[in-house]
């Protein structure tokens, strides 16, 4: 019994020199994310680039969408004025930003911008303000919306972004505007489409040839 416990105590005796023996370590240093730069801001227009008057009269348009696709500024007022949101979509999705991008009415689209339309809403094909411009605007209306933050490779329900529409509408000032907002000229989407693949279907050579320059491979 007691060699039982003399043993015991020089097991105990064993352990508390090996922990005293032991130095804390360093506590680590806690690590940090690199900070990322700060992402460009989008570039909102803060002063109305249209004259703004109270608009009396109720316009002959059905709705804001309608009036902006006619490129009708003061009907568009009007509505905005009589509490119709700047975002208020018709049929199929479409707003007043959409409209406005599809034909190129390049004030309006700022000053859609200006009243707080998103430049990345959704239709229901999946087109954003920029598809619309890549279609039917010029290389200023591609440029206002991305410099209002509008999304240079956003994809619709068909995988295209803005460039391939640019080349299925045979328009080289909206694809002008995307190449030098940094649009890819090869920019492949799931189904394997590019921007000249595009262009070839539709059998716009000169297009084709534009993009070849621009640096476009297949």
């Amino acid at each position: 019994m007691h060699v039982v416990r003399v043993l015991a105590l020089l097991m105990l005796a064993a352990l508390l020199l090996t922990a005293c023996s032991k130095e804390p370590k360093p506590q680590a240093e806690s690590r940090q994310a690199e900070p990322k730069p700060a992402a460009e801001q989008p570039r909102i227009p803060t002063e109305s680039p249209i004259p703004e008057i109270t608009v009396a009269e109720r316009p002959k348009h059905n709705n804001i969408v309608i009036a902006a696709d006619s490129g009708d500024v003061q009907a568009v007022m009007w509505f905005l004025q009589n509490g119709h949101p700047v975002g208020e979509a018709e049929r199929y999705g479409y707003t007043a930003l959409h409209r406005a991008a599809a034909r190129g009415h390049n004030d309006l689209v700022r000053y859609l911008l200006y009243k707080g339309a998103d430049p990345n809403q959704l239709n229901d094909d999946g087109f954003i303000a920029l598809h619309n411009a890549a279609m039917g605007g010029d290389s200023t209306t591609v440029r206002v919306l991305i410099d209002a933050g509008a999304l240079i490779y956003a994809r619709d329900d068909n995988g295209m972004a803005p460039i391939h529409l640019s080349a299925m509408k045979n328009n080289f000032s909206s694809a002008k505007g995307l190449i030098a907002a940094g649009a890819n000229v090869n920019d492949m989407n799931e189904n394997q489409w590019t921007p000249m693949r595009v262009a070839q279907r539709y059998e716009f050579s000169e297009f084709v040839e534009f993009l070849r320059q621009h640096g476009a491979e297949k």
